[in-house]
């Protein structure tokens, strides 16, 4: 019989952000599981820029932080489930990453920090809108049916989208995540954010094939070397 691939399922995991913004599962944190994975994933990226004051010049610069958002829908039907499973069951996970809490002895509330998880997708960052749609009812006026459109942000332009292991001893889902590279950015500038050598920033930009290290493509993205550097602080990456 033919190998069955099984098919990743999209969830919500909550997490905590360090003071360096890497985001980690929290302990005992919740997790949302989707009924089914959304169609499609919306990803917009933001440099706040502005004309530069020399006399004669149009060009941009960077002046304010970078942001990404994430759009998508998730669809929970009660009519394919298990008789007497009531559809606000199943949406309350997702209801919980919108719903701000107080933290420890802090007398502020603040929304959770949550993972978007599907396959080689990841997307860290805070669940900023909740829309969701109401489209079939029972007899007796229960909701059947939900549609639920969701935004998260993040402060930072980073996902990650991990490569497979697949030919040529590559490595493997969740070794060698990508980060893109925002307006203003050098090579140089993001290894020695990353507490990197000039080792570091001369085998990325070797590995991507990367010209002028100084000038990289904006919204590139870099894939660390496979041999010979450890560039997981600057990627994003996981051992």
């Amino acid at each position: 019989m033919p190998d069955q691939t099984e098919l990743a399922q999209a969830q919500l995991v909550e997490v905590e952000f360090a003071d360096d913004g890497a985001a980690t599962p929290r302990s005992g944190g919740k997790t949302a599981k989707v009924q089914f994975n959304p169609e499609t994933l919306k990803l917009t990226s933001a440099n706040t820029v502005a004309k530069t004051d020399a006399a004669g010049s149009a060009s941009m610069q960077f002046i304010g932080s970078s942001s990404t958002k994430l759009d998508l829908e998730l669809w929970f039907d009660a009519t394919v489930t298990a008789e007497g499973v009531e559809l606000r069951s199943m949406t309350e996970g997702v209801y919980y990453f919108i719903t701000p809490s107080k933290s420890g002895g802090e007398a502020k509330f603040k929304v959770p920090g949550v993972r978007f998880e599907w396959g080689a997708f990841t997307f860290d960052g805070v669940l900023t809108t909740l829309n969701e749609t109401l489209e079939l009812f029972s007899h007796d006026g229960r909701p059947l049916r939900s549609r639920i459109s969701l935004s998260f942000a993040s402060q930072e332009i980073r996902f990650r989208i991990e490569e497979s292991g697949a030919g040529g001893g590559g490595a493997g889902v969740g070794q060698t995540p990508r980060t893109p590279v925002g307006q203003g950015d050098s090579v140089q500038q993001l290894a020695g954010k990353a507490g990197g050598s000039n080792a570091d920033w001369k085998a990325i930009a070797a590995a991507n094939g990367i010209e002028n290290p100084r000038l990289p493509q904006v919204g590139a993205l870099l894939t660390p070397p496979r041999v010979g550097v450890n560039v997981s602080g600057l990627l994003g990456g996981r051992s």
